[in-house]
Parts: structure tokens; sequence; C-alpha cells
């Protein structure tokens, strides 16, 4: 009896689990927002000072680039690193988190990403910007930044 009722539940389990894997295994598109576009210019302003968030909010800007150039839009990607984001950006790496931000950092920038680091933010936090990692631009001021890519036609993503 007992065979009999472990069997049944395994069999109950796994058809559970391959249901709830194909459930979110299903492509989900914009194709309504991006129907006509041929190329898109997206800002991400990136100001997160909790490591773990900071990590996440890297990641979906990739998986957010990705998206579209899945549905055969090409993406032009500047991220935009001021406030609390910006003392991840230096070279010293004591925090095993800090690395995991900085390796998706380097990624961003193969994958051709424009990346800009606010000098305001550095002088403001007291960090020199030479510590900075060299895949970083230091831009005197993102805000201009900001209004010179919108004035481009970029849109401006927040990633608080």
């Amino acid at each position: 009896m007992k065979l009999k009722i472990s069997v049944v539940s395994i069999t109950i389990l796994v058809t559970l689990t391959i249901m709830i894997s194909q459930s979110f295994a299903k492509e989900y598109k914009n194709t309504s927002a991006l129907s006509g576009l041929k190329e898109v210019g997206v800002i991400f302003d990136v100001t997160v000072a909790k490591p773990e968030r900071l990590l996440l909010r890297l990641q979906l800007i990739e998986e957010t680039v990705e998206g579209i150039e899945k549905e055969e839009v090409k993406v032009k990607a500047v991220v935009l690193f001021r406030g609390g984001a910006s003392m991840y950006m230096t070279k010293s790496t004591q925090l095993p988190i800090k690395k995991q931000i900085q390796d998706q950092v380097r990624k961003l920038s193969r994958l051709g990403y424009t990346l800009e680091q606010c000098a305001i933010a550095l002088r403001i936090m007291g960090v020199d910007p030479e510590t900075i990692i060299p895949e970083l631009t230091i831009v005197g001021n993102v805000y201009t930044s900001i209004i010179g890519y919108e004035s481009k036609n970029y849109s401006l993503v927040d990633m608080d």
C-alpha cells in the first residue's frame, strides 16, 4: 500500500513540475509596443545602493535588451551610474557581491553598452575617480547625459 501511494505521489509531483516548468517556459513578447520599430535607444539610470538589488537591476537591464533584440529591434543601450551605485564601481572587490556586480558591468561592456559614471556623484561621495573600473567612462554630470540622450530620442528607464 505504501509503495502504491509513493508511486502515485511521485507521479503527481513529476506531472506538476512539468506543468509549472512549461508555464514558465512560455515566451511572452512586446509585439504591440515594438511594432514598426527597427531601432531603439534606451538610458538606464542606475542609483541603487543595496548590492543585491543593484546586481538584480543590472541583470534585468541585460534581460530587457535581449528581449527587445529577440523581437528583431536593434538596441542602443546606455547605463548611467550615480548615487549609491557609484560605491560598487571602484576597483577594490573585497565583497563577493561587489565582484559579481562588476562582472555584470564588464559583461554589459563586452555586449557593447555605453557605461557612464557621474563625476558629481563621485565628488559628493568622496570617491577618487582613479579608482573607478575602466569599463566606465566618467562624465561631468549624468543629468546632462540624460538630457542629451533624451534629445536624441532615447527613452529613460529609472532603475531606482
